[in-house]
């Protein structure tokens, strides 16, 4: 039920196959906003996805041409049969056995790298970018590194790697995006938060589209009107969260990003409607 799993899931499900999902935690998607998560979950549902939360695969074993899952969902535990088993639960780094350790590189009990902000390790002639290195495992933050890393090796004055701001995308049906704080990790950091939302179901471009599912999702600092965090869920978000992470680096408060003219009727002008939405300023919300 994580990211690999929804998106593969909804993909097979799509083409003819009859998905059921196992998902260990509460949610699908753990660590994602549930209020985008319910979106995706609703569609998955429409499409036929059998989803299992808070229930663990204990074992398989071979049957007939197929395979028979032994799943435990809270205190009772139910057999499936299946073709086949596609097992995603998560990535970690093959650092082991590589040689790291004649040059003097130490990775950490999961077998991460530790790097400065110059993806420098502790031993000065070594670097490391990429998934191998602490935090999210995106292509575009190792992309990201490896200039950082390249410059730092050039002796480029003031280059710095900053992963303030790493954008998350799911490509699930519909898509998810997010930028920045969530509104309950900004909870948990001491911010008093004010929420700006708006639907694409009040978007004339996802109309058009057939595509009103989902919403933008704005947080800010109370105080100050200051961007936290952007999160999305509808169409062609993982595009749209660009502008996003511009607003957030550069500091600019919800009012900044209402008042930027966006073009109607595109999907990006639900963006500026959520900006609005925050000071409750938003003509076109349904409140």
């Amino acid at each position: 039920g994580g990211v690999i799993g929804l998106e593969l899931g909804m993909f097979y499900q799509a083409v003819g196959s009859q998905v059921r999902i196992i998902e260990y935690t509460d949610q699908v998607l753990p660590g994602t906003d549930p209020e985008l998560v319910k979106v995706v979950q609703r569609r998955a549902k429409k499409m036929g996805i059998m989803i299992h939360t808070g229930a663990g695969a204990q074992s398989w074993k071979k049957k007939g041409k197929g395979v028979e899952v032994t799943v435990k969902i809270g205190e009772k535990t139910e057999v499936f049969d299946a073709d086949r088993i596609l097992l995603t639960t998560g990535r970690k780094p093959r650092t082991a056995n590589i040689g790291l350790e004649k040059v003097g590189v130490k990775a950490d009990q999961r077998g991460f790298l530790h790097v400065d902000e110059q993806c420098q390790t502790k031993t000065p002639h070594v670097w490391a970018v990429g998934d191998c290195t602490t935090g999210p495992m995106l292509a575009h933050k190792g992309s990201a590194q490896g200039l950082v890393a390249a410059g730092a090796i050039a002796q480029k004055a003031g280059v710095a790697w900053d992963d303030k701001i790493v954008p998350s995308v799911i490509f699930t049906d519909p898509e998810i995006a997010s930028a920045g704080l969530s509104e309950a990790e900004a909870k948990e950091l001491g911010y008093e938060t004010k929420v700006g939302r708006f639907n694409f179901g009040a978007n004339g471009r996802a109309m058009a589209l057939h595509a009103t599912d989902g919403l933008v999702k704005i947080v800010t600092d109370a105080k100050d009107d200051r961007l936290l965090g952007v999160h999305m869920v509808g169409p062609s978000v993982t595009d749209m969260i660009a502008e996003a992470v511009v607003a957030i680096e550069t500091g600019l408060t919800a009012e900044d990003l209402s008042m930027c003219i966006h073009p109607h009727p595109p999907l990006s002008e639900v963006i500026m409607e959520a900006a609005e939405d925050v000071h409750d300023l938003c003509v076109h919300s349904a409140k």
